[in-house]
């Protein structure tokens, strides 16, 4: 295939995510991203931080399906997105 010119364009923004829990949890407010505008329909929803998986020594962020984290990928120097294998 051939490569475009055009650089891709994405949004983010920061929102409140939130979840209904049963059993025994602490509350409290996390952080989030909403992420838009690619092509892969899976990733234009919002990722919530979770300080307790880490990658590199970084925290990750995941889907609200749970089917997507982000994380930092230290050989590159930079954030990645990728799926879990079903």
């Amino acid at each position: 295939g051939t490569l475009s010119s055009q650089a891709r364009r994405s949004s983010v923004r920061r929102q409140d995510l939130r979840v209904t829990l049963s059993g025994h949890y602490r509350l409290r407010e996390v952080p989030a991203l909403a992420l838009s505008g690619f092509m892969e329909d899976g990733l234009n929803q919002v990722f919530a931080l979770e300080t307790g998986i880490t990658v590199s020594e970084r925290p990750t962020w995941w889907s609200e399906d749970g089917r997507y984290f982000i994380y930092y990928a230290q050989d590159y120097q930079h954030w990645k997105v990728n799926g879990l294998r079903s």
